[in-house]
């Protein structure tokens, strides 16, 4: 379902919204200046939502004494209230410029009492969440063990950001390319994989995804457990086992179907596997598990679509099975793979 605050009250109990704001990431950062460009009426609501939080991170953080940090809190929420009634008797121009500044001078105060209270009795700031980054270059795979026990494998080209330390109510890690997931489960921590177009909230369960930058139809496909993925544009999908959903980048839609793992998780086994695949698909495929480059033959096109698999295969042996098929030649030099017309 897509997020539908009523009151401040909404905000601070959805988990990306308050991971969002103490430990704001360019991916979460990017994914509420959508929500906000999609919902400008709850621009005010969501100021206020955030200084509220930020009030409470402080006060934990920095030992505030009770009567200051109500105080800051009282003035929050009388000036939240002041900024509605006169949203009420005026035009929502003067709102929104009213609302901007609400959020401004309340952060900026709060900044301001929490730097001067640093200052005086030396109580350091809490630190910004420390980040691991792994990836799999052309032609390689790798396992990855994560901070909670989950086990990852990152297919080729692809690339995983995961905090060296997760919290005890949630575990976020971003995603580039493809990986399969084993989850640990943690009811009480769940677990998001946020990729370009979508995110995949689970507890604990095995799933693949794929979010390559250049192909237009990614998936996430589940083994076993449940998952929930929700797209930017707030669309989301349940997903149990051997459910399957595309996100079309075109549409910006989801498109749920099954699967067959053997297919799809093939990749995990060492084995390159097409179903009814053009030649483009094809050959990105074989670029990223063989760390190679295709060049096509200019005004010459592959027709037609393969299946077939490939069982850790050398790459002259894939293209020469796929070139009797697809009708075409080829010749390698070094990491560069040269496609042309069939030889006559």
């Amino acid at each position: 379902m897509t997020f539908n605050p009523r009151t401040e009250t909404d905000f601070l109990k959805h988990e990306y919204f308050v991971q969002w704001v103490l430990s704001p990431t360019k991916e979460s950062s990017a994914y509420w200046q959508h929500w906000l460009n999609q919902h400008p009426d709850k621009v005010e609501m969501l100021g206020a939502a955030r200084d509220l939080l930020l009030s409470f991170e402080m006060k934990e953080t920095h030992r505030m004494d009770d009567a200051a940090y109500y105080k800051v809190l009282e003035n929050l929420l009388q000036e939240n209230a002041r900024q509605k009634e006169n949203y009420t008797s005026g035009n929502s121009h003067s709102w929104l410029l009213a609302a901007a500044s609400v959020i401004i001078f309340s952060s900026i105060a709060l900044v301001g009492y929490f730097i001067l209270n640093k200052k005086e009795n030396n109580i350091p700031v809490a630190k910004a969440i420390e980040y691991h980054l792994e990836s799999a270059p052309g032609g390689v795979k790798k396992t990855i063990t994560l901070p909670d026990g989950s086990v990852v494998t990152l297919n080729s080209v692809s690339e995983l950001k995961y905090p060296a330390h997760f919290s005890d109510t949630l575990r976020e890690v971003y995603l580039t390319g493809q990986a399969f997931f084993e989850v640990t489960k943690n009811a009480r921590a769940p677990f998001i994989v946020h990729t370009r177009n979508f995110s995949t909230r689970v507890l604990g369960t095995a799933f693949d995804i794929s979010s390559y930058e250049n192909e237009k139809n990614n998936h996430v496909a589940v083994l076993s457990g449940k998952v929930k993925v929700m797209t930017m544009e707030g669309n989301s999908q349940l997903l149990l086992p051997k459910d399957m959903t595309r996100y079309n980048e075109e549409k910006k839609v989801l498109q749920k179907s099954t699967f067959d793992p053997a297919l799809l998780l093939a990749w995990r086994n060492g084995i390159i596997a097409f179903d009814h695949a053009n030649f483009n698909e094809v050959a990105a495929y074989l670029s990223r598990w063989y760390g190679v480059e295709f060049i096509v033959e200019k005004g010459f096109k592959v027709k037609g679509l393969y299946t077939g698999q490939f069982d850790k295969e050398a790459l002259i042996t894939v293209l020469r099975g796929i070139s009797y098929s697809s009708h075409f030649s080829f010749r390698v030099e070094g990491k560069t793979v040269y496609i042309s017309k069939p030889n006559l």
